[in-house]
Formats: structure tokens, C-alpha cells, sequence
């Protein structure tokens, strides 16, 4: 069955164009034997190639889960193709860590939850909604190297999930309650 996508901003192709040209000038000063494949980053994202070339392509937008795995293998720092990213990944770490330095006191005002924790300005309700997800605060929190690379590996694979719309409200709730079971609190 054909999904039907919506077609890409220019930004975000503009992004994909971007991060393929950093890919192959990370690629060509090395020696075949050193480089890394599309098939090796692929795997490394736990996608395929066809997926992996989708993104460096323009077909499909770049997400937080791109981003972490190329830097984790290539050091490509997102900055230098995704001004967009650079700021969602910034704002997730900073939440996490302020957020993990004052929960207690600021953590269940309402007016706080919708303020950027960076400014203390309203944002908008996308960025409310990453502020308020567990999964993409962990992202972030493993950003800033607060989790093991396997749990790193597990958050990425799920927000990447996310990114492409394949969690369904039930794969969420079950999500929910494992964190639940541990006592974790939104």
C-alpha cells in the first residue's frame, strides 16, 4: 500500500541537499577501504539504504533521529546542515536539563510547561509538544550523554518512529506504561 506524503519545504530540502553534501565531503578525502557507505550509515540508523538515500535525496524530511546517528557515526555536527535541527536538539537539551534541575518547584505550573525554558517566552505547540514528550526529553538528555548508547539507540529508533507516523496511539499508551512501571513522571 502507497502512502501518500506531503511534499517537502524547501527548507527541508534544502536540509536534505545539505547533509548530503556533507556526507560525501566527509566521504572523499578518505580512502575507500575508510569510508562510510550509505549502506554502513543505514544500518547504523537501523533502516535501509533505499530509506537512508530517501532522506539524503529530499524525499523525506530530517529528524531528530538522522541528525543524532550522523553525528554519532560521522561527527557531522547538525549546525552544518540543519539550522532548524540544531535549534529542536538545543532546546530539548536545555529543557532536560532544566527541567531535571528544578522539577520539583517549576515543573506543574501550567504557564511554565508553555514557556520555552530558555526565555521563558510562549512557544508554539510543537515545541510545546517535544517539551512535554518523555521520549524526545530523554533524546536530549542523551544528547548530553546522561544515557548508555544502547539506551541511546532505543530513544532514536523511537523518536525516528515517531518522526515517520508508524506509533500508533497504542504503541504510545504501551510506551507510557513502561515508563510508568519505573515510577517516571511526565
Amino acid at each position: 500500500m502507497s502512502e501518500k506524503r506531503r511534499p517537502l519545504t524547501a527548507e527541508e530540502k534544502a536540509e536534505c541537499a545539505a547533509l548530503k553534501e556533507a556526507f560525501l565531503a566527509w566521504n572523499q578525502p578518505l580512502p575507500r577501504k575508510d569510508r562510510i557507505s550509505q549502506e554502513m550509515m543505514a544500518a547504523h540508523l537501523k533502516m535501509n539504504q533505499g530509506s537512508f538515500s530517501n532522506y539524503l535525496n529530499g524525499h523525506r524530511p530530517l529528524h531528530m533521529g538522522i541528525a543524532i546517528g550522523v553525528y554519532e557515526l560521522m561527527g557531522i555536527p547538525v549546525e552544518t546542515y540543519s539550522k532548524r535541527l540544531a535549534k529542536e536538539i538545543r532546546r530539548l537539551g536545555e529543557y532536560a536539563a532544566h527541567r531535571s534541575e528544578d522539577d520539583e518547584h517549576q515543573s506543574h505550573d501550567p504557564s511554565y510547561r508553555a514557556a520555552s525554558p530558555e526565555t521563558g517566552e510562549r512557544v508554539d505547540e510543537k515545541s510545546r509538544q517535544y517539551m512535554n514528550n518523555p521520549s524526545l526529553i530523554s533524546a536530549g538528555a542523551a544528547l548530553m550523554g546522561q544515557v548508555t548508547p544502547r539506551s541511546q539507540a532505543v530513544i532514536e529508533r523511537i523518536v525516528a518512529l515517531e518522526a515517520d507516523g508508524k506509533l500508533t496511539p497504542d504503541d504510545l499508551e504501551a510506551l507510557e506504561k513502561i515508563i510508568e512501571r519505573f515510577g517516571a513522571s511526565r
